[in-house]
């Protein structure tokens, strides 16, 4: 699953964790990629949601330059919007059809234990 928060933030899945990732735009060709190509690095690995959603909050006021506690407090207000209203716009038709892909994968792989 990828779940995009913001313009500069994105949680995907995988199999075990949640990952917390943030874009960047590469600079120069190189061997995988050109100039101008997103790129997402990872962040950190989570357990669940909740802990991501933290993460994303303390990094984001780590590199801020905000100044106040009204300025804080308002940066967390739309960040959590932003989070809140991306988690709307998954919808269930999304994860059926990502659950659908998993189970396909699933019975070819079963598919293929059994021919061995």
């Amino acid at each position: 699953m990828i779940l995009k928060i913001n313009e500069d933030y994105r949680i995907t899945t995988d199999s075990i964790c949640i990952i917390l990732e943030k874009k960047r735009v590469i600079q120069k060709n190189t061997k995988n990629h050109k100039a101008g190509d997103e790129v997402y690095d990872t962040i950190g690995y989570y357990g669940e949601f909740e802990h991501a959603y933290n993460g994303l909050l303390k990094r984001g006021l780590i590199a801020s330059d905000l100044e106040g506690l009204r300025a804080i407090l308002n940066w967390l207000e739309r960040t959590g919007k932003e989070i809140k209203e991306s988690l709307s716009k998954a919808s269930l038709d999304d994860l059926r059809a990502e659950i659908d892909l998993l189970q396909a994968e699933v019975n070819s792989l079963k598919k293929k234990e059994k021919k061995a």
